[in-house]
Order: structure tokens, then C-alpha cells, then sequence
């Protein structure tokens, strides 16, 4: 309704409406008077004094109620509307039956005899709307936002989408906001909401708030329970790509494709959805890490050393430049990633504090201008890498944490693999003998040096890796690679640390494996064959 903001006299007006029924003009004056007693403040004494008695009440051609105070009409604009004091109220008018909508607004440049009302106080005045009006066949019904379909209590089983409903009615335009628990839910204001893969937090009261220009109202609430299916039986896959690491944090499972050029991350909670970090050919990324909401990766061609961020959620990837040819593996000690190079030119351990640290770089001796350093593993004491010798046995060094001397720990006829530490023991793969008959043995040495331990072995096998959890090692091996195939199979296996069980086949009959990661519920395991396919898994522990 368009409605002027200035006071016209009633003896100007063109008196085009036609008149209400006496009891019609009786029954809205008398809720006109309670309103302005009871919602504005104003006193029978004050509102006779200032206004005088209530003018004549009649319906206007268009179905609206005009009120006259004395001589004179207010209309105020309705968008000088300040704020609702009565959703609707029902007066019997004769054969016609209204629903009225009073508001408090502003005083809007009203003046009666000359008289400046801004004045009065409280400043406030009532625009009266006849939402219907059956009697004259007024104006289209203005309705408040109403629920005709309340929204529906739900059970889902865990990761499995849920959506919660509602049906409202109304004066368009209509607005929703979806509650948990009565707290807003950002996002969630359409007329349904959707978890897609709800957790056991996910769990509560939802409602929602349905609104328009007439009125408000909340829904009843609606349960959702979410149930956990159980452990699964054998292992499941989390994606069907071909990877060479992975690694878990932070309700991420992210994981590495050098020779396909990609990071990829999907929920560890409800694995589902893969989200793309890194994608770019001719690069070779491998060796992950997460930490505190960030994945870091590092670039395995010989000659473009670098390492890699990336949000898990969305933000922008970042590189590091490292001094040096090539990089091996790469791990982390709380918040400082660590990692070695070698290949040509000088052999060092690196060192990054996260987030934003500078690079700290720790020489190592070499025993031959032709090793390799490869394998790295840190605690809270010493650095830890494997050095490949050509025609000598593999070495197991360790320099101080912030560099300092140099000592071998161990050396191996094999060739090792799979390696980290839980700053008492070593543990590491190592390939004994020659193709096709060689032998994986995972083996374990103090940290302090000593001799070698063998916990558990697989032949014909060759290079797995190591993940520690807890009191347990979970270890890797893979076939044999030979010019005319593969040879034998591969396996994950779980043993004690201590070596007080024989190990056990946790999963037989795998492809070549390429990652190997744990948390609490689950370990995870990367697999591939020489054709390229492969995909990453998990098994409950």
C-alpha cells in the first residue's frame, strides 16, 4: 500500500469510501483507543488532552480502515514501519470479519493545527491494515508467515545424507533459517537443509525460522539421530586412484599421485567427496604430511627440489624453495617439518618450522661422493636417515637435533626401505638377496645403536614401509618386480613392538603398496599395479 506522509484535512478529502457500519466505526475505535493505552504509552488523559476525541472510522475503496483523530487523517508510509507490537488482531464488523495489523512507527512530519506532534511523547502513531475485508470486497489478504508442514524428526546411518524439510505459507517474499540446538546454522535458509554426510556431532534439535514482512514463526523441532553402521568387515576403499603416499589429520585423508601430478583429500570421518589441493603436470609430488590444517608435500624430480602447502579447506597453495637437488622423504616433529636432500652437490638435513618459518639447513657427511641419502625419521633427541653405499652395506646415521656430530647407528646388507622411530627403536624394511628371490624383512635397532632385530618377514617380497601406532607396527611389503613380471604378493601385517607376538597378516594378496599411514580407528594403505591402476584404502583396526 502507497500511502502519503503528510496530514490531510478531512474538509479537502475527496470522500470517495464508503462508511463503515456503526458497529464497525464503534468496535475499531475502541481497539484504536486500547492500542494507544496498552502498546503506546499514552494515557486516556494524555491521548484526550493531545488528540482529542476519535474521529470518524470508515473503509476507503481499497479495503483500508482510516482512522480520523478529530478533523484530520494521518497516512504514514509503510516503509517508516519501526517495528511489530501485535502480529493480528480479529474485530467482528458487522458482516465483515478484518484482521488488523498494528505497528509502531516513527512519528512521520504529522501536525495538527499547526501543531508540531514530534513533540509528543512517546512519538508513535498506528497504521491499521485490513488484511481482508469480505464486507466492501477490499484489497488481496496480506498473510503472516505460517507452517503448513512441519519439519520431520530423522535417524540415518553415519555418513549417510539427511534432510530436514518444512512447507510454510504466506505474503511472499518468505524467508527460512535452519537451527541446531536454537543456534543459527550459517547457510541454511532455504526451505530444506541438508547434511550430506552427518557424523555423530551432527546429531540434535533442528528448527527453522520461517518469516516474512507480516510476522515470524519458528517450527516445532525435529530430532536427528545418527547411527553408527559398526566396524566394517575387511578392508574399504576411500578412492579409486593409484597413489604412492598417503597420510591422515585433521579429519583429512590426503594423498600423492607423482606420476599423475595430483594432491587429493577427502574426509576421514565419511570418505565420500575428493577435493583437489595440487594438480599440475610434470610435477612429482609424494611424501605427505598434514599438520594443523595444512598439507605438505614435497617434489620428488631429480634437480627441482621444493615443498608444497596447502589448505585442506579452500585458501592458496604456497611453495617453498629448497637449497639442494633432490628430495627424500619428508616428516614432522610437532610443528617443525623435516626433511633430507641428496643426489648431487651437498647432502643436508632441512628443517622448516610451520607455519611460517624460515628453512635451517644441517650438513651431513656422506661416506662416498656416490651415497644417496633417502629415508628420513626424527624424535625428540636426533635426526635419523638411511644412506645408500653402492657395493656396500646401507647405513643408518643420526645427528643431533640443530646439528652437531655425525654417528652411524647401524648398517644393513639390504636394502632399506620403510623407516621410522619412536625415539627408542628404529624400524625399517629391509629387501635381502637377489631378483627374484629376494626377502622383505622388517627389522628394528635401538636408537643408541646395537644389534638388529628381525620382527617379521615375507619371501619372495620386496620394499614395503613402517607405521608405528602404539604398541604396534604396522608394515608393508610388495611382489617382486622382475622383467617378466611380478613375483609374489603383498602384504600388511601388524606386530608387536616389543617382539613379543609373531607378526600377522592383516590383509594378503596386495599390489605394490606406496603409503602407509594410522589413526586412531584406522590404518590406511596406498596400492598399485604396473598399469597404473590402483586406489587408496582402509582397514579397522
Amino acid at each position: 500500500m502507497q500511502v502519503a506522509d503528510l496530514v490531510t484535512p478531512t474538509a479537502t478529502r475527496r470522500r470517495t469510501s464508503i462508511s463503515a457500519p456503526s458497529s464497525a466505526n464503534s468496535r475499531v475505535r475502541q481497539l484504536v483507543a486500547s492500542e494507544l493505552v496498552e502498546f503506546g504509552g499514552i494515557s486516556s488523559a494524555d491521548r484526550e488532552q493531545h488528540l482529542g476525541p476519535l474521529g470518524e472510522v470508515y473503509l476507503d475503496g481499497g479495503g483500508h480502515f482510516i482512522v480520523g483523530v478529530q478533523e484530520f487523517l494521518a497516512r504514514i508510509e509503510s516503509r517508516a514501519v519501526h517495528r511489530t507490537v501485535q502480529e493480528h488482531r480479529q474485530a467482528t464488523l458487522g458482516e465483515a470479519s478484518v484482521a488488523l495489523r498494528l505497528r509502531v512507527i516513527h512519528w512521520h512530519r504529522i501536525a495538527m493545527k499547526g501543531e508540531d506532534m514530534t513533540a509528543l511523547r512517546p512519538s508513535v502513531s498506528l497504521l491499521l491494515t485490513a488484511l481482508s475485508c469480505v464486507a466492501c470486497g477490499g484489497s488481496q489478504a496480506r498473510e503472516s508467515a505460517n507452517i503448513v508442514t512441519q519439519p520431520s524428526n530423522l535417524s540415518v546411518a553415519m555418513c549417510q545424507a539427511a534432510t530436514f524439510e518444512v512447507i510454510a505459507a504466506g505474503t511472499p517474499p518468505i524467508t527460512y533459517q535452519w537451527l541446531k540446538d536454537g543456534q543459527l546454522v550459517t547457510g541454511a535458509n532455504q526451505a530444506s537443509f541438508t547434511i550430506s554426510a552427518p557424523e555423530p556431532a551432527d546429531a540434535g534439535s533442528y528448527s527453522v525460522r520461517v518469516s516474512n514482512h507480516y510476522g515470524t514463526i519458528t517450527s516445532v523441532t525435529a530430532s536427528l539421530q545418527v547411527t553408527d553402521p559398526g566396524p566394517s568387515v575387511g578392508p574399504t576403499v576411500v578412492a579409486n586412484e593409484a597413489a604412492d603416499s598417503v597420510a591422515v589429520g585433521d579429519d583429512s585423508i590426503v594423498w600423492t599421485s607423482g606420476g599423475s601430478g595430483f594432491v587429493h583429500a577427502t574426509s576421514a570421518t565419511c570418505p565420500g567427496a575428493v577435493r583437489t589441493l595440487f594438480n599440475e603436470l610434470y610435477t612429482c609430488p609424494f611424501s605427505v604430511v598434514v599438520y594443523a590444517g595444512d598439507a605438505y608435500w614435497a617434489d620428488c624430480d631429480p634437480g627441482q627440489a621444493a615443498l608444497y602447502r596447502a589448505p585442506l579447506s579452500a585458501g592458496d597453495l604456497q611453495s617453498v624453495t629448497v637449497q639442494g637437488y633432490e628430495i627424500g622423504t619428508l616428516t614432522n616433529l610437532g610443528n617443525e617439518l623435516v626433511w633430507i636432500v641428496g643426489g648431487e652437490g651437498p647432502q643436508s638435513v632441512q628443517t622448516l618450522a610451520l607455519p611460517a618459518g624460515t628453512v635451517a639447513t644441517y650438513p651431513i657427511q656422506s661416506p662416498s661422493p656416490t651415497s644417496e641419502p633417502w629415508a628420513i625419521a626424527v624424535d625428540d633427541q636426533n635426526y635419523y636417515w638411511t644412506e645408500w653405499v653402492s657395493g656396500q652395506p646401507m647405513e643408518i646415521d643420526r645427528m643431533p637435533l640443530g646439528g652437531g656430530s655425525q654417528t652411524t647407528v647401524a648398517t644393513d646388507a639390504g636394502l632399506i626401505s620403510g623407516f621410522a622411530t619412536d625415539g627408542q627403536d628404529i624400524f625399517f624394511i629391509s629387501s635381502v638377496g637377489t631378483r627374484p628371490d629376494l626377502t622383505a624383512f622388517l627389522r628394528k635397532v635401538s636408537v643408541a645403536g646395537g644389534p638388529v632385530q628381525d620382527l617379521g618377514s615375507f619371501a619372495p617380497a620386496d620394499l614395503g614401509l613402517v607405521a608405528l601406532d602404539g604398541p604396534y607396527v604396522y608394515w608393508t611389503v610388495s611382489p617382486v618386480s622382475t622383467p617378466a613380471g611380478t613375483v609374489g604378493t603383498g602384504y600388511l601385517s601388524r606386530v608387536p613392538k616389543d617382539g613379543s607376538e609373531p607378526s600377522s597378516v592383516l590383509v594378503a594378496n596386495l599390489p605394490f603398496t606406496g603409503g602407509l599411514a594410522t589413526d586412531a580407528t584406522y590404518v590406511y594403505w596406498t596400492e598399485f599395479w604396473l598399469t597404473g591402476v590402483g586406489s587408496v584404502k582402509r582397514l579397522r583396526k
